[in-house]
């Protein structure tokens, strides 16, 4: 899962299919787009049938809808912290959006975090520079519909498996996990009705 050289490299000479994260790696439908047609085109480089290569995608996600709910998680420190650290995997992505990067230079959670060994006054600072827009910008939020919609335009792009991971359960009511998980299936059935002929 990401979207560098080697991932990129490794993908086309030796499997079937590549998985990003968005809007982690690939941070809009017409860059997935765009990264899409050029892996294609190393396939053909490579003589691999594009056609047969299949691209997946997994993004975190935040479903609900009660929009006080959303309010608040958006707000809350974990979920903030997740999309401080992993709303862009590559640093010079957050420029790319418009926000200066969160995170010092030369960190990326897959290198450098270590949960038992990160120093807390390392993620005060993190969390310090994180703002609604960095958090906003790091997820797929909203309504089971309105999620729906937004992951419909990636598969309109050309992703072929999708898995949103909703993190709204982790920081809210406790109470509200089965309904948490019915939204994720209303969420994915919306999808798949609105793609019947693409998935």
């Amino acid at each position: 899962m990401g979207s560098g050289p080697t991932l990129i490299d490794h993908a086309t000479s030796y499997c079937d299919g590549l998985s990003t994260a968005v809007p982690c790696a690939w941070a809009t439908p017409e860059e997935t787009a765009e990264n899409i047609a050029a892996v294609r085109e190393i396939l053909e480089r490579k003589g691999r049938d594009p056609g047969a290569f299949r691209f997946g995608m997994f993004c975190p996600a935040l479903i609900h809808e009660d929009e006080n709910v959303l309010d608040a998680a958006l707000d809350n420190q974990i979920v903030r912290w997740i999309g401080a650290t992993f709303g862009r995997i590559q640093r010079d992505a957050w420029t790319k959006a418009g926000l200066e990067p969160p995170t010092p230079e030369g960190w990326a959670y897959y290198a450098k975090f270590l949960p038992q060994n990160t120093d807390d006054a390392l993620v005060e600072e993190i969390l310090s520079k994180t703002t609604r827009a960095h958090v906003e910008a790091g997820y797929l939020w909203s309504t089971p519909e309105q999620v729906a919609e937004k992951l419909a335009a990636y598969v309109d792009a050309g992703i072929s498996f999708v898995g949103p991971a909703d993190y709204l359960p982790v920081v809210g009511d406790p109470a509200d996990a089965q309904r948490a998980t019915e939204r994720g299936i209303e969420c994915l059935g919306a999808l798949k009705k609105a793609t019947a002929a693409q998935l």
